[in-house]
């Protein structure tokens, strides 16, 4: 068997592994575990590390390494260099991968953003009317929408099990709209202090930021519309302006 043989054989066992794999479907007491997260030296910089909502680490560098045995077959004439671009498409996939943002994530993002400070006064509403901090939660649940609704349910079934109010809430502190709240929350229940002051100024300031996100926006229509107008309009300006001129100097000619 040559290396050529060789390299197809292994690359054919790894996507039927893939396969097999993601065809597996997991026990139904899989998904009460808590959920896997990258671990990463604190010396690496924040550029090279996942964002908390990227694909999982195994599928990543399977995919990473999917792109580098392909590229390795493809470039097997250059010998030793086709090895060394291929390795080093791996970690480079993975990595690209845990950076990008789904677009989808990104407009469940926008709307917990936006639901946020409704959320959070209300949940200050209920620790001032009386009700303990997991019980307002619970109820605050109930009464939001889905998307800010289930970060929370997350946090009320944390409790559920047994976990302590800080605990519960710590399940959120990689969340990208939640995430600092979640720690102050989580801090103030360890140590006993009341949270609603908190609340109000992270509603007052989810509602900043989202003036501010769309005070921008609106700036920015007038630059994004020029392409689009510019484009609309040049048609027209070419055939009412360009092409009567043009005929009328090729009749001029023609009728001499």
């Amino acid at each position: 068997m040559t290396r050529l043989d060789l390299a197809w054989t292994v690359w054919v066992m790894a996507w039927a592994a893939a396969a097999a794999w993601l065809a597996v479907k997991p026990a139904g007491l899989v998904r009460l575990r808590p959920t896997l997260t990258d671990h990463w030296p604190s010396w690496l910089p924040p550029v090279l590390r996942p964002r908390p909502d990227a694909l999982a680490a195994p599928l990543r560098w399977l995919v990473g390494a999917f792109a580098g045995v392909s590229l390795m077959l493809g470039m097997w004439d250059l010998g030793w260099f086709s090895l060394v671009v291929s390795g080093l498409l791996v970690p480079t996939t993975a990595v690209a991968l845990g950076r990008l943002e789904r677009g989808q994530n990104q407009a469940a993002q926008q709307l917990i953003q936006l639901q946020a400070p409704s959320a959070l006064d209300a949940l200050a509403a209920c620790l001032e009317a009386g009700l303990p901090l997991r019980r307002s939660v619970a109820v605050v649940t109930r009464l939001s929408p889905p998307e800010i609704g289930g970060l929370l349910r997350r946090v009320v079934q944390g409790v559920e099990v047994g976990q302590s109010d800080a605990e519960a809430w710590l399940g959120l502190k990689d969340q990208p709209v939640l995430g600092p709240v979640a720690r102050d929350i989580a801090r103030a229940a360890a140590w006993g202090i009341t949270v609603s002051a908190l609340l109000t100024d992270y509603a007052g300031q989810f509602r900043r930021d989202t003036e501010l996100v769309a005070k921008t926006r609106a700036r920015s229509v007038g630059v994004k519309t020029v392409l689009p107008l510019s484009l609309c309009y040049l048609p027209a300006f070419i055939f009412l302006g360009l092409v009567p001129m043009v005929a009328a100097g090729m009749l001029s000619l023609l009728g001499r």
